[in-house]
């Protein structure tokens, strides 16, 4: 992982009770990463007909049936979720959470993943461009596009 950069990430799980295709999941980042508010935020690897809302204030995300198939218990399975942005602060170890919820919202299955400060490692910005989105004389304000 590289501080301050994370397009998404990756999750492979198991959870000790059976998970049905109508259930959601929620997963609660510690406050040194960013979560960046959404209600399309992007889950792939599982269904298609999923709703998902990240949450900026509480640093969560949540999706709701996020599954094509119904997981027996303790069924391995992988998936991706954007909105994230990894921790712009060294040494830190933290913990995700991640709840297996009901249809009407309630946990079934919780868990917490503490992420071990060595799996962050410093990272530099070796290209970037800067490009007006306007060339004209006199334009006010000016807005510029970033691309890393």
């Amino acid at each position: 992982m590289i501080y301050g950069v994370a397009k998404s990430w990756s999750f492979t799980m198991r959870c000790d009770h059976a998970v049905t295709k109508t259930q959601g999941i929620r997963i609660t980042f510690a406050k040194d990463f960013y979560v960046i508010s959404s209600t399309s935020c992007i889950l792939g690897g599982l269904g298609t007909g999923y709703s998902c809302a990240a949450v900026s204030d509480s640093g969560t995300i949540t999706v709701k049936k996020f599954l094509k198939n119904d997981l027996k218990a303790k069924e391995v399975f992988s998936f991706t979720i954007n909105s994230v942005r990894n921790p712009s602060v060294t040494g830190t170890s933290t913990n995700v959470d991640v709840e297996i919820l009901s249809d009407s919202g309630g946990a079934v299955d919780l868990g917490t993943w503490t992420i071990d400060n060595k799996k962050f490692v410093k990272g530099e910005i070796l290209k970037y461009t800067v490009t007006p989105q306007n060339y004209g004389v006199g334009a006010y304000p000016v807005f510029y596009d970033f691309e890393i």
